[in-house]
């Protein structure tokens, strides 16, 4: 969902300034939020999502 969003962001035909801005601020708030999304994780399922955490990463799967 969150490379989705990045997807969205930045695959525009027609980049204006405008257009620039909110992708580079709505890309760091998607960041900041992932940040506050893996502690609410961490803190619900401990151990369990540090697991999950390993074998996918933020975006991809990672094997």
């Amino acid at each position: 969902m969150m490379l989705g969003l990045l997807i969205v962001f930045w695959a525009t035909p027609d980049m204006s300034a405008t257009r620039l801005a909110l992708a580079v601020l709505l890309t760091i708030y998607l960041f900041i939020g992932i940040q506050f999304e893996e502690r609410s994780l961490i803190q619900e399922y401990g151990d369990k999502y540090k697991v999950y955490k390993k074998d996918i990463g933020i975006f991809f799967t990672v094997r």
